[in-house]
């Protein structure tokens, strides 16, 4: 039995524990009257988070990359052909307490903003802002601790020190965003920050 452990285990590729969802998203790039700026949408009322500003994302599909599904979904979401999106690099990895990971990356879309069309079902509209104004702004942080509820049935009995016991608690800062009304947060504010960090130690 121990050689045919070492051999399963051996080939082997590891999985996030309590892993439901995988997710691509793109930080898309663009010049609007010979200015760099960074394209947001504003979510539809038909799809989760409604109204919030986001980049474009979504599913990863059986047999995809994650850098093809941040095309794809830039494709499906800003109505962009596929041959206009450069891919120019990889940004982060996240993993949630929801089961869900995401790989992020940066690109550029060769298109005129005027010539973009939105999916509607997905997007209410896109919103450009110039990368030398985001360089200006420092987010505000609000911290927020983050404990997991147990449900009335949970078996404290089972554990030691039931219901004393020490579970662990979180710190989770949020981060906001404000550009002329339009109110960033959540982990698009998040993705946003840790691109204009990168971007202010070379430029």
């Amino acid at each position: 039995m121990l050689e045919k452990i070492k051999n399963v285990i051996s080939k082997n590729e590891p999985k996030f524990l309590g892993l439901k969802r995988e997710t691509g998203i793109l930080v898309p790039l663009m010049y609007v009257d010979g200015d760099i700026n960074i394209i947001f949408q504003k979510r539809s009322a038909n799809v989760a988070q409604p109204g919030d500003i986001s980049f474009a994302g979504g599913h990863r599909e059986d047999g995809e990359t994650f850098a093809e599904t941040a095309i794809r979904e830039t494709h499906e979401e800003m109505g962009v052909d596929f041959e206009k999106i450069e891919l120019i690099g990889k940004l982060s990895k996240a993993y949630f307490i929801t089961g869900m990971y995401s790989e992020s990356f940066v690109g550029f879309i060769h298109e005129d903003f005027e010539n973009l069309r939105p999916d509607p079902k997905e997007v209410d509209h896109l919103i450009k802002i110039p990368l030398n104004e985001l360089l200006k702004l420092n987010p505000d942080v609000f911290t927020s601790e983050v404990v997991a509820i147990k449900d009335e049935s949970f078996p404290y009995y089972l554990i030691e020190n039931g219901k004393d016991y020490p579970f662990y608690k979180g710190k989770d800062d949020n981060l906001f965003y404000n550009y002329d009304g339009t109110v960033i947060w959540g982990y698009t504010a998040k993705l946003l920050n840790l691109f204009l960090e990168i971007v202010r130690e070379e430029v």
